[in-house]
């Protein structure tokens, strides 16, 4: 739980961290370079403001696998698709007028599937994380986004069943289960196309399971995602950057 709230705070601090800088006097400072030089403009509130916006993501359905090292041997799970519930929202800062960088918050189904020559094993986790990033394109229609972000796993469910005999199926749930980590990072890449369609490619470093689970075996989950990034409308760039 100390972890859980170490996390919290962080993204509380992040949210909370202006990301203009204010000069001694209280006004915002918008500090740019020009040929090598550090130019600072003030900006009005008024102008600042309207450089944030929100954004609706959906990153919906999801194609999951893991690398997986079970003791001396590698391979790859079976591919898992998922689509509830994978949704999110992202706080947008205008940097420049094809740069913005965001955060912000979402929920994701998280898991795996192992398949042995006699057992069916699945497992999943619901995470509530925080990602940060870069938008870089035209951000009316096309763009690249980059960035990476945590996750906590807060519900956890797995199944088991002998291939080909689903009456022997068993389950548990669990809260904040110790047979995950407690903490996921992962990076992300993608692309946002002009009908709002986003594909995105993540991979988590971070083990799947934790350490007293299954000792001494990892599992690196990657995915592809599509959904949709829905902006709210950008306004007209003589406003946004704050020239009269």
């Amino acid at each position: 739980m100390k972890n859980l709230k170490i996390v919290f705070l962080a993204i509380l601090a992040a949210f909370a961290l202006p990301i203009c800088g204010y000069s001694q006097t209280g006004e915002i400072v918008e500090e740019e370079i020009i040929d090598g030089e550090v130019v600072s403009t003030q900006l009005s509130e008024a102008s600042a403001a309207k450089r944030f916006s929100l954004s609706g993501t959906a990153d919906a359905s999801m194609f999951q696998m893991a690398i997986l090292e079970l003791g001396n041997k590698q391979q790859f799970s079976t591919l898992r698709y998922t689509l509830f519930f994978n949704t999110g929202f992202n706080v947008n800062y205008q940097v420049s007028k094809s740069v913005q960088l965001f955060s912000g918050l979402g929920i994701k189904n998280l898991g795996l599937i192992y398949r042995t020559d006699s057992l069916v094993q699945k497992y999943r986790t619901y995470t509530f994380g925080a990602p940060i990033g870069l938008k870089i394109g035209d951000l009316r229609k096309e763009y690249f986004i980059i960035g990476g972000g945590v996750d906590v796993p807060f519900h956890y469910k797995k199944k088991q069943w002998v291939k080909g005999d689903r009456s022997t199926k068993i389950k548990a749930r669990e809260w904040f289960s110790d047979e995950v980590n407690p903490i996921f990072a992962y990076a992300f890449l993608g692309y946002r196309f002009s009908n709002s369609l986003t594909t995105k490619i993540f991979y988590y470093p971070t083990n799947f399971w934790s350490g007293s689970f299954v000792p001494g075996n990892r599992s690196n989950i990657f995915m592809l995602t599509l959904g949709f990034d829905l902006q709210s409308k950008i306004k007209d760039k003589s406003v946004v950057f704050g020239q009269n």
